[in-house]
């Protein structure tokens, strides 16, 4: 969180550009750049452009929470939630038509 603390002038793209580690630490354990930043403290000028949510929500349920929260970076617990916001049942194996 610290190191985040001096790169608030830094747009998304300059952070993810200039310091990665930083840049997505703050997306998997924080949900957003604009979230971390809050936690410490800061409010942060720019948009993100990062919005996971929004492309996971139709493949709640149809994958395993691990597998979706592996592809798009984020925290199983992050994923759990949002379906639960959702109300979409857990991923069932046994239910898919999978051959």
């Amino acid at each position: 969180m610290e190191q985040l603390r001096p790169l608030s002038h830094l747009t998304p793209d300059e952070l993810l550009k200039n310091n990665p580690a930083v840049y997505r630490s703050s997306i998997v354990h924080h949900g957003g750049i604009r979230e971390a930043f809050e936690k410490i403290g800061i409010k942060y000028e720019f948009p993100e452009n990062y919005n996971w949510r929004a492309k996971v929500i139709p493949f709640l349920g149809e994958l395993p929470d691990k597998d979706i929260a592996e592809i798009v970076d984020v925290t199983v617990h992050q994923i759990r939630s949002l379906r639960k916001k959702h109300g979409v049942e857990r991923f069932r194996k046994n239910e898919t038509n999978v051959d």
